[in-house]
C-alpha cells in the first residue's frame, strides 16, 4: 500500500509539473523534524519535501519524514519506536511587508506507519493508517536559490489495526533548508 500511495503522489506531482516546468519554481526541502507523536513517544527524524509552485504565493508538496528513537537502550527494556510520514498538501506564502521573510500556512494529508520493538520480549508491532497535519512558520528567503525556515504544528495519525486504540498525535516542529532546483526566487535586492 505504501508504494502505491508513493508512487500516487509522485505521478501527480510530476502530471502538475511537466506542462509548466518553464513557468514555475520546484524545490527541494531537507527537513529536520522533532514530533510529539503521542503514544510512541517523542522523536527526531529527517526528511524530504518536492513541492511545485502553483501560484506565486501557493506550493503543492509531497513530504516524507521518517522518525525514530530508542528509550532504555543496552538495558532488558530497550523498546525502539518508529513513526513514518507520507503527505500531500498545499502551502501559502505570505510576504512579510517587502523583506525577504515569508508566513507559512501548510495542511496536508497522507499514509502514515508506526512501529515499536521490544528487545527483551521481541514484541514487535506494526501498523498503517492515515495522517493529517497543519503547520504554520517563517521562511527566509537567503538567496535566489536557498531559503531556510522553521514551521510548528499539529499532526493527528487514525490506524485500524494494531494502534487503533493508541493516541498518535501531537505537535511537531520541523526545520530545514529549502533548496530552489528550477526557476529562481525573486531577486535577492528587488524590493528590500
Amino acid at each position: 500500500m505504501r508504494t502505491t500511495i508513493s508512487a500516487i503522489a509522485i505521478f501527480s506531482l510530476l502530471l502538475f509539473q511537466v506542462p509548466a516546468f518553464s513557468l514555475s519554481n520546484i524545490y527541494l526541502d531537507l527537513n529536520g523534524a522533532y514530533t510529539n507523536a503521542g503514544d510512541l513517544e517523542t522523536l527526531p527524524g529527517i526528511g524530504l519535501t518536492l513541492a511545485y509552485a502553483l501560484h506565486e504565493n501557493v506550493n503543492i508538496f509531497n513530504r516524507n519524514i521518517f522518525s525514530a528513537t530508542t528509550k532504555d537502550p543496552n538495558t532488558p527494556e530497550e523498546t525502539e519506536y518508529s513513526y513514518y510520514m507520507y503527505l500531500a498538501g498545499f502551502q501559502y506564502r505570505y510576504r512579510i511587508s517587502e523583506s525577504a521573510a515569508f508566513w507559512t500556512i501548510s495542511g496536508a494529508a497522507g499514509w502514515t506507519q508506526a512501529k515499536y520493538s521490544i528487545a527483551q520480549t521481541g514484541n514487535d508491532e506494526s501498523d498503517d493508517g492515515i495522517t493529517l497535519a497543519m503547520t504554520t512558520g517563517l521562511l527566509f528567503e537567503a538567496t535566489q536559490n536557498v531559503s531556510a525556515y522553521i514551521e510548528v504544528g499539529y499532526h493527528y495519525a487514525s490506524y485500524t489495526g494494531s494502534f487503533s486504540e493508541a493516541d498518535v498525535k501531537g505537535f511537531q516542529f520541523l526545520f530545514g533548508i529549502r533548496f530552489t532546483v528550477w526557476g529562481k526566487n525573486r531577486p535577492i535586492f528587488e524590493g528590500y
